[in-house]
């Protein structure tokens, strides 16, 4: 077998290929840390410390990261150098000497409101979970985990008393990923099309690929969830109305089954 460029794989094309897409990444763009603040939390869940959110939901811990005292846990998902921590959680006491790094977007200005200042944050945590290109990610993994989720959360301090501890503070949290049901575009998506045809595949007839998906939103956020549908509701030529039509049977389905303080 030859690679790309005539090179037999057992001339070492693949760890040169994914090597050379290794050190394309730039860690000075998209990626962001903080040493004094739970980046990977929204700002609810590290004021609480640890307790419950409202609502019931919760932050589960990172797999095998030790506590420390008085800090909320990381939620794994949105940390991607989470892999790199794994040989080093054996040999940890303190979980403060790990430093998450998160990939999206961070922003923080200050702004004078009415003569008043205030700080405005913006944070998109994206998910390293199924993640990839767009037209390569798409609908949801087994274990519930939707294409390129990304958690966009809006935080507005009241800066005219001094510290954050002592204003007052507001947070908006909203989340976006692909429609949660098993679909994608074929062998179109590996190829530049503008419109590229939808898939929608019958591998999960009783939605339980989508119903551990909102299990982990219930249990991240709490109950109700509100869900917004952005695909077309009439086309010409069907496309994203067959994932809306797909979509809109799985919640009806899974509105049954679940329990009253869960359902809509």
């Amino acid at each position: 077998l030859s690679g790309r460029w005539g090179e037999r794989w057992d001339d070492g094309w693949a760890e040169r290929r994914y090597r050379s897409l290794f050190l394309a990444m730039d860690l000075t763009r998209d990626f962001y840390f903080s040493y004094t603040y739970e980046l990977s939390l929204t700002l609810q869940e590290n004021m609480s410390c640890g307790d419950q959110p409202a609502g019931g939901g919760s932050a589960p811990r990172a797999a095998g990261v030790p506590p420390v005292s008085g800090a909320p846990p990381m939620r794994d998902k949105f940390v991607w150098s989470h892999h790199l921590m794994l040989p080093l959680l054996p040999h940890l006491k303190d979980g403060a000497w790990l430093t998450p790094l998160l990939h999206g977007f961070f922003r923080q200005v200050c702004l004078s409101l009415c003569g008043r200042p205030v700080s405005l944050t913006l944070i998109a945590r994206r998910s390293r979970l199924f993640a990839g290109a767009r037209l390569l990610k798409r609908g949801l993994c087994a274990a519930g985990h939707v294409a390129n989720e990304v958690e966009t959360e809006q935080v507005v301090a009241d800066g005219s008393r001094g510290g954050l501890h002592a204003g007052h503070l507001s947070s908006f949290v909203q989340l976006r990923g692909s429609i949660p049901l098993v679909w994608g575009h074929g062998d179109e998506g590996r190829h530049i099309v503008p419109r590229p045809d939808i898939h929608l595949q019958r591998i999960d007839p009783t939605f339980t690929f989508t119903r551990r998906h909102f299990e982990e939103l219930w249990q991240r956020y709490g109950a109700p969830l509100v869900l917004f549908d952005l695909v077309r509701q009439t086309e010409r030529r069907p496309r994203e109305t067959l994932v809306g039509k797909g979509l809109a049977e799985a919640i009806a389905s899974l509105q049954v089954a679940a329990p009253p303080y869960a359902r809509g």
